[in-house]
């Protein structure tokens, strides 16, 4: 990647390159950059209010303490859950199927063995 796109890329929030494997984490690869921007402007259209959260995250440093870092991270959740494309993004996506069992519960003797059984969720 030439270092006059860094330089460039340095001053925006993101960059979508036609290189399907950029090595810096400000540059996003596209094999047709032109549809990707196009395909970006009509999300970004759609949901502005996530755009708006997602362009003030991508401006903090990679180096944030953790505790900072989820901060903002709970704030960002926060502010999406009373955004207008989370209920249109639910309401499209439908209702989420569970395992029957979310959690399994074994007991040995004086021990109560619990375990999660959501895999696909990460146990959330």
């Amino acid at each position: 990647m030439p270092d006059s796109i860094i330089y460039l890329a340095s001053g925006l929030d993101t960059a979508i390159v036609a290189d399907v494997a950029p090595t810096d984490r400000r540059l996003v690869g596209s094999q047709d950059p032109d549809t990707a921007v196009a395909e970006l402007h009509d999300l970004i259209s759609a949901n502005v209010p996530s755009a708006i959260v997602l362009g003030q995250v991508l401006r903090l440093p990679e180096e944030l303490p953790v505790p900072e870092a989820m901060d903002v991270e709970s704030l960002a959740y926060s502010t999406l859950l009373g955004a207008p494309g989370l209920r249109h993004w639910l309401e499209q996506r439908g209702p989420r199927p569970l395992p029957q069992e979310p959690a399994l519960a074994r007991r040995d003797a004086e021990r109560l063995r619990i375990t999660l059984n959501r895999t696909q969720r990460r146990n959330a």
